[in-house]
């Protein structure tokens, strides 16, 4: 069974800068940026609790279908600017993907359980890269 990435509305931006990603903001709105070999990046705006409940529900590696004009795009999250103080989304970056295609992503690794007595845990990375499916890329690996 195939699952269906969410669908998130976006408007195209005609104007950039500070001043208008202030005025996005205000409005309830996160500028971003889509990047995809072959196109124009596609500067857009997307509601912020749409994208955040995308970004907080389906993680930083997140595929999702942006629909600009009518047209849908599929992609995924590459990075994420978020304001240090209230840790909203102040800006986004979408990565155009193709269905089938390998991506190349960095995952968290989470360890489980509790250590024996008497050891020590060590973890030599916190975070794995690796190529897989633009389809399949977990949230997290846990070891």
């Amino acid at each position: 069974m195939a699952i269906t990435p969410p669908v998130v509305k976006a408007e195209k931006r005609e104007e950039f800068g500070k001043g208008s990603a202030r005025r996005l903001r205000r409005d309830g709105k996160i500028p971003g940026v889509l990047y995809e070999a072959g196109i124009d990046n596609v500067h857009f705006a997307v509601d912020r609790i749409e994208m955040t409940a995308v970004v907080r529900n389906h993680g930083t590696n997140a595929i999702l279908e942006l629909e600009v004009d009518g047209e849908k795009l599929l992609c995924m999250v590459k990075h994420v600017d978020q304001n240090v103080l209230s840790l909203d989304i102040d800006h986004i970056d979408l990565l155009g993907v193709k269905r089938g295609e390998q991506v190349t992503v960095e995952v968290p690794v989470i360890t489980e359980g509790e250590a024996a007595p008497g050891t020590v845990v060590r973890q030599a990375a916190g975070v794995r890269g690796g190529g897989v499916g633009a389809r399949g890329v977990p949230g997290e690996l846990a070891g």
